[in-house]
């Protein structure tokens, strides 16, 4: 089972990247773009490491971050195109690189019925308490994070990075964290635990525990995060993880009403799409659950409404 969910997480991916991602050996030469290695926000990391993705408007000064998380296996820049999207309505924008080679769906086949809190949570933090992931605090989205907003607040301090960070704190009130697939379930989670702007979803959490059919023990936890700031967009032909199991893992984080369903968005026009929280398509694609994420709905009124751009 682990290795049928595996080979679908990896094609899944290749085709994503191939869909959407620029060619390996194309420099970034948009100077409002850059790459910044792990190292260089902190010396215990190693020199090979992937490097973060930065993006900012050079004309634009905003008073709002948007940190992406990437799915399983991906890289930061897998995700310029929506990134690049954001930050061209004037936001600044990270894309972080973490230790992402853990996917999130096979994990429901396990007993420990907290298998999913303590895999978020060793992830995002580094808390040693996961059997299925080993991620130190140096390694942890929290702390990869901090180290990256401080080095571009102090070395780069034309660029206002210095706006989301305050004494080595991120300053979570400006800052929204979106993800897609694992990250999906990162953002949620990071969004239970602190009290960020907004939180945006794309195709999960997918931490549905199949063992005994019910989502994972972390999402019906109170939220430090307004729950009308949650966000979410799946396809409902989901390819790697079941959309029926997302729509109970977003019900069971109370994004959705009891006899709520997401709102298909192809019936929706903007500019506000109804006012709803979760959308889902049925959009034909070659991978549906990369689709949500990417050149398929570069759509911006749809992008604005889930990020809350250009407001």
């Amino acid at each position: 089972m682990k290795l049928f969910y595996q080979s679908l997480f990896l094609l899944s991916l290749f085709l994503f990247v191939m869909a959407c991602k620029k060619e390996e050996d194309e420099p970034i030469i948009n100077t409002e773009t850059y790459e910044v290695a792990p190292n260089l926000t902190n010396g215990d990391y190693g020199s090979g490491e992937t490097p973060h993705l930065v993006m900012r408007h050079a004309n634009v000064n905003s008073d709002r971050l948007i940190l992406f998380l990437g799915g399983t296996w991906s890289k930061p820049d897998n995700y310029q195109e929506i990134c690049d999207y954001i930050r061209s309505a004037g936001y600044h924008v990270i894309s972080l690189a973490y230790p992402n080679n853990v996917p999130a769906a096979p994990l429901g086949d396990s007993e420990n019925p907290e298998v999913y809190s303590q895999y978020r949570q060793e992830i995002c933090y580094g808390t040693p308490i996961s059997l299925d992931v080993t991620v130190d605090s140096l390694n942890s989205i929290d702390q990869r994070f901090r180290n990256l907003i401080s080095y571009l607040a102090e070395t780069k301090p034309e660029e206002g990075w210095s706006n989301y960070v305050s004494a080595g704190e991120p300053i979570w009130s400006k800052i929204t964290v979106a993800g897609h697939s694992q990250g999906s379930g990162h953002a949620g989670y990071i969004a239970k635990q602190v009290a960020i702007d907004r939180v945006v979803m794309f195709a999960g959490p997918n931490d549905f525990q199949t063992s005994s059919s019910s989502p994972g023990d972390w999402l019906a936890d109170g939220s430090a995060t307004a729950l009308s700031d949650y966000y979410a967009f799946l396809h409902a032909e989901d390819d790697v993880a079941s959309y029926a199991n997302q729509v109970e893992n977003l019900r069971a984080m109370n994004v959705l009403g009891i006899d709520d369903t997401t709102i298909q968005i192809e019936s929706q026009s903007g500019p506000n799409f109804g006012g709803y929280n979760s959308y889902h398509t049925n959009l034909e694609v070659i991978s549906e659950h990369s689709s949500v994420a990417n050149s398929k709905w570069h759509m911006s009124s749809f992008w604005n409404y889930l990020f809350d751009l250009l407001n």
